[in-house]
């Protein structure tokens, strides 16, 4: 009995930030689909793992390498290719763009945000809410909103990535205190100039002080 031939890929949910004012999520022109966006991916090479096959088809696509990259989901329901049976392996990855404006990012690729997502290639769609979901359930336990910002940042910075993530405002004061009280951040001899020409402090995270926290059981909850 023949058997059809299953395809294994990855594709990854590249999420980023660099005004403050929104999230945004790295798009590239589908190959297979003329005026289709579709996210960064493609086969599983038979010679690489997994792990492998995304980090290197993310930095053909898009020039990044050496970012976070987590694995997400496995996609594979029927038809979620109409060419082939593929099972896709979702990762997503976290930046602060500013970091990688100098990449020499290919000419067919765009960063748009969440709320401005055009209906993607595949099940793409999909894999953005399951990393926006992901990331919203990772935030009460692990460091992972720091990816998102820049060495250093604002308590208001800070804040509004939160908020971003979350889609909720949170009270200004009570998100500092809870901040400092878990004194994971470095109060940097910096500052910035705020929208309102004022000098704001610059902190930076602490990854000694929350990896020994980490052990005793702490968590980021707000």
């Amino acid at each position: 009995m023949d058997l059809e031939t299953i395809i294994l890929a990855t594709d990854c949910v590249v999420l980023g930030i660099d005004d403050y004012q929104s999230i945004k999520v790295l798009l590239i022109q589908a190959n297979s689909f003329e005026n289709t966006w579709s996210l960064p991916g493609g086969r599983v090479q038979f010679n690489e793992s997994i792990d492998q096959g995304a980090a290197r088809k993310l930095f053909q696509e898009t020039g990044l390498e050496n970012v976070f990259l987590e694995q997400l989901y496995t996609f594979g329901d029927l038809g979620r290719d109409p060419r082939s049976r593929v099972v896709s392996v979702g990762y997503y990855s976290l930046i602060h763009i500013p970091k990688y404006q100098n990449l020499e990012q290919l000419k067919n690729s765009k960063w748009v945000p969440l709320s401005q997502i055009p209906p993607l290639a595949f099940d793409h769609n999909n894999m953005v809410q399951k990393a926006m979901e992901r990331l919203r359930g990772k935030i009460s336990y692990t460091s992972i909103v720091f990816e998102l910002l820049d060495h250093s940042f604002t308590m208001s910075e800070l804040q509004k990535v939160y908020e971003l993530i979350l889609n909720k405002k949170l009270d200004k004061r009570n998100f500092i205190k809870k901040m400092k009280s878990f004194d994971i951040l470095n109060d940097l001899n910096e500052f910035k100039l705020n929208l309102y020409n004022r000098k704001v402090k610059l902190h930076s995270f602490n990854q000694k002080k929350y990896q020994e926290k980490l052990n005793e059981g702490f968590n980021l909850s707000l």
